[in-house]
């Protein structure tokens, strides 16, 4: 097997040390890098020989480059995104080294679309989006949809965690709350988000949660993305919020646009991470996809399937995914050279196949018309 040389950006942070773990059984070097080294060197001993440290700073173009130039495929893991946007994957171009980025918002793809032709001469596979949401919220439907139907009609999707917010992922939810990219109180059909036709759903039953909880619909490009790929079905999506702390300091933060400015950022931010902290105090860390599909099976056959997923640690989740991105584009198994979201550069049940077998995964559950999942009187809007 090919020994290739896989850089890992924020290698030490808390979804930078889960991917270098993946990796580290993979046979291939691994390189950390960031402007610590004492951390980075501290990452490596953990790893042992198949890893070395590389001091870089994203903020300096020669230094940037160098890294990659060192590598055969950069992984980012490092933030805010909203602070690094494209530096790293034009300095990955640069220096013609294929590209995954844990981040993956529709601005960041807009901004790499003038170099999509040029990406895609030098054979070079970029992945934007290869972490837990966006990333695997939009490959999950793909993959069940087209590995349990002939014809989806129409998805209620539903994500739940509970988690704790470090800075780097609340400032980038702040900054996401601004930026335009998503719709409340949507919802998507025929690839095409509809304002205003999606409502509030209370008293929500979701698997492994005790309590009922209310469910807010929300709409944006991915759920177009998952709409277009199955056909044009429906799709319905909500966030549900297990915690009433980190549920009132984002209605706070959106009711008072504490987002405007770069100190109003950070401190929307800061609030998140204290909020969260609160909300973790006697729950257990825990992240739940919650999708209920129905349409054709086998003809005219229709069948309502229940899908569960049930993580642990969220950047535990989406260091792994950026892993198996990764492994996979060094093993040729991708749609192609190009610019690709997560479900479009990479085959749904190969992904999925590793994905599975992989501990952070508890639970992978499908349920055929099992209404005892659900409430009594769970209507679909």
């Amino acid at each position: 097997m090919t020994d290739y040389r896989i850089g890992v950006l924020g290698g030490y942070g808390r979804v930078g040390q889960h991917a270098v773990k993946y990796l580290a059984h993979s046979g291939h070097s691994i390189i950390i890098g960031g402007r610590d080294l004492d951390r980075a060197q501290i990452a490596v001993d953990k790893l042992g020989e198949c890893a070395t440290p590389h001091r870089v700073d994203i903020n300096d173009t020669e230094s940037l480059q160098s890294f990659c130039g060192n590598c055969d495929l950069v992984i980012n893991c490092a933030g805010p995104f909203e602070k690094i946007r494209d530096k790293v994957a034009l300095a990955a171009l640069a220096k013609q080294k294929h590209y995954v980025d844990v981040s993956g918002t529709d601005s960041f793809y807009a901004n790499l679309l003038p170099y999509r032709e040029e990406i895609r001469k030098k054979g070079l596979i970029f992945i934007i989006s290869a972490g837990m949401l966006p990333g695997l919220s939009g490959l999950l439907p793909i993959y069940t949809g087209q590995s349990q139907f002939d014809l989806v009609d129409f998805i209620d999707y539903f994500y739940c965690g509970m988690d704790e917010f470090t800075y780097t992922s609340a400032y980038d939810y702040v900054c996401s709350l601004n930026d335009g990219s998503g719709m409340s109180m949507a919802y998507c059909q025929k690839g095409e988000i509809v304002p205003k036709g999606a409502g509030l759903m209370h008293d929500v039953k979701i698997p492994y949660y005790e309590k009922p909880l209310d469910a807010y619909p929300y709409s944006n490009g991915e759920m177009q993305r998952i709409s277009e790929k199955l056909g044009g079905c429906k799709v319905c999506f909500y966030y549900a919020f297990p915690g009433g702390h980190t549920f009132e300091t984002l209605n706070y933060i959106q009711a008072s646009r504490k987002y405007s400015t770069d100190d109003e950022r950070h401190q929307s931010a800061e609030l998140l991470v204290k909020s969260s902290q609160k909300d973790l105090i006697g729950n257990d860390i825990k992240q739940i996809y919650y999708i209920i599909m129905d349409g054709k099976q086998k003809g005219a056959n229709r069948k309502v399937l229940y899908q569960t997923l049930y993580s642990r640690d969220g950047y535990e989740l989406t260091g792994t995914i950026a892993g198996i991105t990764s492994l996979l584009i060094l093993a040729h198994r991708t749609t192609g050279p190009g610019i690709h979201y997560l479900p479009h550069g990479l085959n749904p049940n190969v992904f999925m196949d590793e994905l599975k077998a992989q501990a952070v995964i508890k639970h992978f559950i499908l349920n055929w018309e099992d209404e005892t999942i659900m409430e009594k009187g769970y209507k679909r809007q």
